[in-house]
């Protein structure tokens, strides 16, 4: 029972959040929010006002595109409706009636921010951009387990009701770049379109993707509207560090990506992998423990990690007061020391004397012997 308890316990690592109030490095940022998170484990390592209620603009169509891979076939043909062809915004210049393929229409919304290529993936999913909203919002809530986040339209089009957080988009970009095909479109520079009414090569409009790349960018989206202010979305890895950075609501474009290089630069500058290796032992009121299994986490090259072990076992690293990793550690039994029975180590004793006294009396009999002769 103890045993089974122990590994219910220690299957749970434990990354914390960096509270608002001690981030990892103050910096002036344009935008009204922004984090960045650890791709492998949700590791926050920084974070300004991360849970404020925003509009994400066309961030919403990350969503769109994650829910309609798993759900959707990507080569299904997608008849393209009135409703969705004179969606108003940024287009990717499909017509009513025309059928494309829903991959197609997936690179077209996430390359070229197509409003219109969502409303048609929308339509051809659920049957209407409506039943559309209740389904993803579902799915998210259910699926990606976002907890502040709702959504009216699949393009991110303006509704005081659509919502979400700076926490809840790194989250979801978490979750769909896990999935193959989302993030090769996610990262895809360029893409030949061919649609009824035009004929042409879209480019990515993450500038750090393409017109002022970025050493490590992967991916990424950005969104504007007026009431929504500047969105991006940036994926990027270097040195076996994987970060998403969302950064909300900056007045201009520059500002937006100066954020974004910003946190980028400190985060690549500042953290890296650490490890605490499998059976290490900690001690703790006479009691050993041993860490179960090698736990890694990012943490600052500069700053010495503070580790320590709690009277129940559990390990805690933190950083300058910050909060990093927690982990159930495995209980050692205590080995107890058997002491020899005062029979045991008198018999022995005895043993020795007689052997002792016997070896004398053979060569006394033998001295004697010798000198009679």
């Amino acid at each position: 029972m103890k045993k089974a308890l122990f590994l219910l316990l220690s299957s749970f690592i434990f990354i914390m959040p960096v509270s608002e109030a001690s981030t990892a490095q103050s910096l002036q940022l344009y935008s009204e929010a922004a984090i960045v998170m650890n791709a492998d484990n949700g590791q926050i390592l920084y974070e300004q006002h991360i849970n404020e209620s925003l509009y994400p603009a066309s961030l919403t169509k990350v969503a769109t595109a994650i829910y309609a891979i798993e759900h959707g076939r990507l080569d299904d043909m997608v008849t393209v409706s009135s409703r969705a062809a004179n969606v108003e915004g940024s287009s990717v210049a499909i017509v009513a009636g025309e059928k494309l393929p829903l991959r197609t229409l997936l690179e077209g919304m996430l390359l070229r921010s197509g409003n219109d290529a969502a409303v048609a993936i929308a339509e051809h999913m659920s049957g209407g951009v409506e039943q559309f909203s209740e389904d993803l919002n579902a799915y998210l809530k259910q699926t990606v387990k976002l907890g502040h986040t709702h959504f009216v339209t699949p393009n991110g089009l303006f509704d005081v009701n659509h919502t979400t957080t700076a926490y809840d988009l790194a989250k979801l970009t978490q979750y769909a770049i896990k999935n193959p095909e989302f993030k090769r479109i996610f990262g895809l520079k360029q893409m030949e379109w061919q649609s009824q009414a035009l004929h042409t090569t879209y480019t990515h409009q993450h500038r750090l993707l393409t017109t002022t790349p970025y050493e490590g960018v992967t991916g990424g989206k950005p969104g504007y509207l007026t009431k929504s202010g500047y969105t991006l979305i940036t994926t990027a890895s270097r040195n076996d560090l994987n970060l998403i950075v969302v950064t909300l609501k900056a007045r201009n474009k520059k500002r937006a990506y100066k954020d974004t290089v910003k946190l980028l630069d400190m985060s690549f500058g500042d953290y890296m992998w650490k490890e605490i290796p499998k059976n290490k032992l900690y001690k703790q009121n006479g009691v050993t423990y041993r860490v179960p299994e090698e736990l890694r986490y990012v943490s600052s090259k500069s700053k010495k990690d503070e580790i320590n072990v709690s009277s129940t076992g559990v390990l805690h690293v933190s950083n300058q007061g910050k909060p990093i990793l927690s982990q159930q550690l495995e209980k050692l039994p205590k080995v107890v020391k058997k002491e020899a029975s005062s029979s045991f180590s008198w018999g022995w004793l005895l043993f020795a004397i007689l052997v002792v006294l016997f070896v004398g009396v053979v060569l006394l009999r033998v001295t004697r012997r010798t000198r009679k002769r």
